[in-house]
């Protein structure tokens, strides 16, 4: 993720129709911790920026069918915020 997470939220700010391809690619290297998918979060997050917030909301939507049924306090403020 670290070597990635440009190039793959590119894609998704030139092509908003990929995200559901974007959202499997981002959790399929990604261990299934919850500090490791904060962690990813965050980061998105971050190189989204302020120009590109609009794409978070769908992101998020959509990476939130992957998350496993015992979401830490943490991961569910990220979300619900």
């Amino acid at each position: 993720m670290e070597y990635g997470v440009n190039e793959l939220v590119q894609v998704m700010t030139d092509n908003t129709f990929k995200l559901n391809e974007m959202a499997i690619i981002f959790y399929s290297f990604v261990q299934s911790t919850n500090n490791a998918h904060l962690r990813v979060l965050y980061k998105v997050a971050d190189k989204l920026g302020v120009q590109n917030r609009n794409v978070l909301p769908h992101l998020l939507a959509r990476l939130f069918l992957f998350e496993q049924e015992d979401l830490s306090t943490e991961l569910y403020q990220f979300y619900f915020e």
